[in-house]
């Protein structure tokens, strides 16, 4: 996906790509509007100047392969997992952003930091990845909207099981005006997952980045308790000369 020449997410600056769905506001209930269904969206439509010849999609019905249940995945749902998924990314990137401006450490911490900001460097690009591959369907769907055009047939079974965890660059797919099902299967997923939507491989990262800040504590002689991820993490609690006169923060 292009680099996004709109607005900035104001809560997630970091993200480079396209939100504009998440952000359009709902048809007023007073204007004059139509309520659509077919076999794959509800949707809004209306004379009010916001939704004239455009679109509004409230709901997606989708099926799964294995046993043809019809499913159904709301907006709200969509715009939560997206939310979730680009948190994750602004997580990793404050944290990045927050060991690269650590001072100087002793050999030992020095080496775990170097490892550990690989691995944060390779997490923060799998993050990326997911929320920006889930963009590309809700950019997709906005694209819909605007143009007052409802994709056609019914969403494609997408072809294994959905993860968003992937570990390469993906491209969602568009054959005869339609996508697949992908979005709404992983939405379902983010959205019941524990520890706010985050994978086993993040919440495993947090957990060894307020280990190594522990330490780093530890090693100056501050009398500080542990960190916690559920908590602000500000490594400018470190004793005065130790570094630099400002905090970082990773938001959990």
């Amino acid at each position: 996906m292009p680099l996004f020449n709109g607005r900035k997410w104001s809560d997630y600056p970091a993200y480079p790509y396209r939100h504009d769905f998440v952000h359009k506001p709902a048809p007023a209930a007073t204007a004059p509007q139509a309520v659509g269904l077919d076999q794959r969206i509800l949707y809004v439509s209306g004379g009010k100047k916001l939704l004239r010849n455009k679109l509004f999609f409230t709901a997606f019905i989708h099926y799964e392969e294995d046993d043809d249940v019809r499913r159904v995945c709301t907006r709200e749902d969509l715009c939560a997992a997206f939310e979730r998924l680009v948190s994750i990314f602004q997580e990793l990137h404050n944290a990045g952003r927050m060991l690269d401006e650590l001072p100087k450490l002793e050999p030992q911490l020095a080496v775990r930091l170097t490892a550990l900001k690989q691995k944060l460097a390779e997490a923060r690009l799998r993050a990326l990845w997911a929320a920006e591959l889930f963009g590309q369907y809700l950019s997709f769907l906005s694209d819909c909207e605007d143009a007052g055009r409802l994709p056609k047939d019914r969403w494609r079974p997408f072809p294994s099981d959905p993860d968003e965890t992937h570990t390469t660059q993906q491209t969602m797919e568009v054959i005869d005006g339609q996508i697949d099902d992908y979005a709404f299967r992983v939405a379902a997923a983010v959205n019941r997952r524990k520890h706010k939507g985050q994978p086993a491989y993040v919440v495993e990262l947090k957990a060894q980045i307020d280990a190594l800040l522990n330490d780093i504590l530890r090693s100056t002689g501050a009398d500080a308790p542990r960190p916690k991820s559920n908590k602000h993490i500000k490594y400018g609690a470190l004793p005065a000369g130790k570094t630099a006169n400002r905090s970082a923060t990773i938001y959990a």
